[in-house]
């Protein structure tokens, strides 16, 4: 056997020898290599008893018989193992290394040692650090478990009236804990993704659990009431740090207590929890402003030197992850400061507050609404809050705490499509209809998991979000099918008396169907529109990305106002009120009755939402086009200034445009949606024969029609129909949440008007002004600005000495007489001295109209931005400076 693969086997079976031995080993099992080294290698043993063998000569032997590019390894070291490997004892990769600086630091550590206040508020305000930290999906191993006070498994026994540490400090760790032990539990329901928003690590998890909630309580009680008096007291000038000590106690009180209340298993337990943990978290708001206020009002003034926070040496182990060995090393993370730990706690509050109206939705439109809200929010919504979102969504088979999951999704259909088909499936004639609602049943079942997968993807980071709507899309494309035909099977048994209606499609309402066909166009939109914001189409690629999100958002509208017209279509049924629940109680509002009325209203606001989007889109798919002919918008194998190009260049440029390329690019973008049965997947050459249209019309003209069309979109967005009816159902009526808590769940509702309205003002304030300019390069059509830019890509290799004339045309012919020819050869070079004269004129206006275009103070950008929401519209900046200026 080769010496490496017997060294190779040699370690395998020792693949346990840097780990401490027990006195179990058996030493017949092991390998004759070892026996001979266990002779001569030095034997550690430690404190705790256990050997260790130095096995640093076998290593050193193995390597010298190594080959350059040979590699020794276990068959247990996996791939996950060699990524996560670091270079030992270097301190900047090592987190375990300590430094001369670091053992300094350990050994100061003395948890009998006693505490000022000041001292008890620099540990406070680091572990709060810690906490926000970790709340910002860092390792537990760098933030929390840093604080010795925090892994101290026994507190020393608190003696009332002795010192701080016991009365203030240990309430304060331990109430912690009891607040971390809850967002745990919650990370524990696998909402969110491992190593991405939180990190486990495997690490073992240790929240002061023999602390009751009880317990934490009162020490939080009796801390509140030591504070007080010690304010009041100002004994040793430390009355400032008592008071401030007692904000900090009095915030985490209220956080403990609305986490409790806020829980999803408390929620489901109690009724009133949500109001009391609304009220909890109002009050939060108000007293954290307040403390934060007061906090930098002391920094910025000068205060006693008592109440600064005066550090305690020793009591963070920043090099904690030396403990836990086995665990594979963390990514380096640093602390937030004091500052932005509590600007991340306000966020985190205010994330919460968005339970109040997730929890009272009355429709599915709305929940639909507030949950587009939460996807778009800026700053995005941290993990805690995100898996709360999704535990209140859906548990134990039943959404939003209570709503049974079939009555969910035929809520969600009897909303778009009308009552009447339930009501006509609630008393079944015939053992048809008796089997159709086992079917539909089965449907709803079905349906449910995508609808609920989608809802649990926006509460999601945003490239989540996009991949979740591409892949789910085709999966909604399935359901459709099969809704299709559950919609016919279930036509057929309605009008078993009279088969020719049933194969009558205009007869036919198909309402199973038209609600997955809803489904998946907001999906493919949600796709497309998503590329936006993440910035993932290149400018040259916004004419027909746009054009072909234009497409989609007219085959969405042509379909609603489809489903508005089978509304309206009387199928001989009975009317909406024989449909009405009569067991179906407040709470439970999925069971209930959906008013004919309120599904029109519905249609409504959705009709004239996709058409302002179609409006917008093809506004700016129309900038987009028009700004690409003129030049200033093109692909990166393309300069602007074309003399300068090199022949490389040139022949990089033909191959890249040529319609082959072209085709590629176009089916690689949108081939997830090429596979779909409807609708009709935009191919490129329709895209082609769609640009050829916009050819035809000037440059300019382009833009015009861009600022008409979102005047459109702004009076669709303007429409009466979304001042009433959906917008103003907010539960059943009962209180509990501020004002300005509900001003932000309606903003956060209609986000997506927000967002359509932005864009459409911003590149309507952008186009103002070039709708006015008289430029020669916006008077030609765009085929005739693409026939010039085309041209000089082929004289661009012609000095202009070569493409002038040699002289007046009378010359040449003068010429042409004294030098005798026969006819057809003079007839040829007649027409080559044609062609060669019109080539030079054409070249001359190509040239004039790319001078008038480089003229235009054009530089285009554009941006999804906005202050509170990330919307996924496209924002231009045309100007590098204003005209005129």
């Amino acid at each position: 056997m080769a010496p490496v693969d017997a060294l190779a086997n040699t370690l395998d079976s020792l693949s346990t020898m840097s780990i401490p031995q027990t006195t179990t080993t058996d030493s017949t099992t092991q390998p004759q290599h070892f026996e001979q080294s266990n002779s001569h290698e030095s034997v550690i043993s430690d404190s705790n008893g256990d050997t260790w063998l130095d096995i640093s000569s076998l290593m050193t032997q193995a390597t010298k018989e190594l080959d350059v590019g040979e590699l020794l390894k276990p068959s247990s070291l996996t791939l996950f193992d060699a990524m996560t490997s670091v270079e030992v004892m270097d301190p900047r990769l090592d987190m375990g290394m300590l430094t001369l600086e670091d053992e300094a630091e350990i050994s100061q550590w003395d948890i009998d040692r006693r505490l000022t206040l000041a001292n008890v508020r620099w540990i406070a305000e680091q572990l709060f650090c810690c906490e926000m930290t970790w709340h910002n999906s860092a390792s537990l191993l760098q933030t929390l478990y840093t604080c010795n006070y925090f892994t101290a498994r026994d507190l020393p026994p608190r003696q009332p009236g002795m010192e701080p540490r016991d009365l203030v400090l240990f309430p304060l760790v331990i109430a912690t804990a009891a607040c971390c032990r809850r967002v745990w539990a919650e990370y524990a329901r696998e909402n969110v993704f491992a190593e991405e928003d939180v990190y486990f690590g495997g690490v073992p998890v240790e929240f002061f659990d023999h602390v009751t909630l009880a317990q934490a309580s009162e020490m939080l009680t009796d801390a509140s009431t030591y504070l007080a008096d010690a304010s009041a007291a100002n004994v040793g000038g430390e009355g400032d740090a008592a008071a401030l000590l007692l904000e900090m106690v009095e915030i985490r009180t209220l956080w403990l207590r609305a986490l409790v209340y806020l829980s999803a298993d408390h929620l489901s337990d109690d009724p009133g929890a949500l109001d009391k943990g609304s009220g909890l978290l109002d009050q939060l708001v108000r007293q954290h402003s307040e403390h934060v206020a007061a906090n930098q009002g002391r920094s910025n003034g000068v205060g006693d030197a008592a109440m600064a926070p005066a550090p305690v040496p020793g009591c963070f182990d920043r090099k904690c992850m030396r403990k836990y060995p086995t665990l594979a090393p963390v990514k380096p993370r640093p602390l937030l400061s004091l500052a932005e730990s509590h600007t991340l706690f306000a966020q985190l509050i205010r994330d919460l507050r968005l339970i109040t109206p997730l929890v009272r939705c009355q429709s599915v439109e709305r929940l639909m609404r507030v949950f587009a809200g939460v996807a778009h929010h800026q700053p995005p919504p941290l993990p805690f809050a995100r898996s709360l979102f999704v535990s209140v969504l859906a548990a134990d088979n039943r959404v939003l705490l209570g709503q049974p999951l079939a009555a969910f999704v035929k809520r969600a259909v009897a909303e778009l499509s009308g009552p009447r088909v339930w009501a006509l499936l609630a008393h079944p004639t015939s053992d048809l209809l008796l089997d159709a609602n086992d079917r539909v049943d089965a449907f709803c079942r079905e349906a449910a998991r995508s609808l609920l997968d989608w809802f649990r993807a926006l509460c999601q980071n945003a490239p989540r979000q996009r991949r979740i709507a591409t892949k789910c899309a085709a999966s909604w494309d399935a359901l459709q099918g099969d809704a299709e035909q559950l919609d016919i099977d279930l036509f057929q048994a309605l009008r078993l008396g009279k088969p020719e209606l049933a194969e009558d499609p205009r007869c036919n309402p198909f309402w199973f169907s038209s609600w997955a066909y809803h489904m998946k166009l907001l999906l493919i939109e949600a796709a497309l529109m998503g590329g936006f914001r993440l910035d993932v189409y290149l400018a040259h690629e916004l004419p027909c990305v746009l054009g072909y999100a234009a497409q989609v958002f007219e085959a969405h509208h042509a379909h609603l106002v489809r489903m508005a017209q089978m509304l309206g279509r009387d199928n001989g049924g009975p009317g909406p009120a024989a449909c009405a629940s009569a067991g179906a109680g407040p709470a439970q509002w999925t069971l209930r009755a959906v008013p004919e009325a309120e599904c029109r209203a519905q249609i409504s606001r959705w009709t004239q939402l996709v058409l302002a989007q179609k409006h917008l889109s093809t506004a700016l798919w129309l900038v987009a086009h028009a700004l690409e002919r003129l030049g200033v918008v093109r692909a990166p194998w393309i300069l602007r200034h074309r003399r300068v190009v090199s022949p490389e260049a040139l022949e990089t440029w033909r191959r890249l445009e040529a319609e082959e390329a072209q085709a590629v690019r176009f089916a690689l973008r949108f081939r997830a949606f090429s596979r779909l049965n409807s609708p009709t997947a935009l191919s490129f050459t329709g895209w082609v024969a769609m640009a050829a249209q916009l050819d035809e019309c000037p440059v300019g003209e382009l833009f015009s029609h861009a600022v008409s069309m979102l005047g459109e979109a702004l009076k669709a967005l303007n429409d009466k129909c979304f001042s009433t009816g959906g917008n103003s159902a907010n539960g059943n009526g009962s209180g509990g949440a501020s004002a300005d808590a509900g001003a932000d769940a309606d903003a956060d509702e209609n986000q997506d008007r927000v967002g359509l309205r932005l864009a459409a003002e911003r590149n309507l304030g952008a186009l103002a002004l070039i709708i006015k300019m008289r430029s020669p390069a916006l008077c030609v059509t765009g085929a005739q600005a693409l026939a010039y830019r085309n041209h000089l890509l082929a004289v661009v290799d012609k000095p202009e000495a070569e493409e002038a004339t040699a002289g007046p045309e009378d010359k040449d012919e003068a010429a042409e007489e004294l030098t005798p020819k026969s006819k057809s050869k003079a007839k040829r070079d007649r027409k080559k001295r044609s062609a060669a004269r019109q080539e030079a004129l054409l070249t001359k206006q190509a040239r004039q109209w790319q001078a008038a275009a480089d003229a235009l103070p054009l530089d285009p950008s554009w941006a999804c931005s906005s202050d509170r929401y990330a919307i996924d519209w496209p924002q231009f900046k045309l100007w590098k400076h204003e005209p005129g200026n």
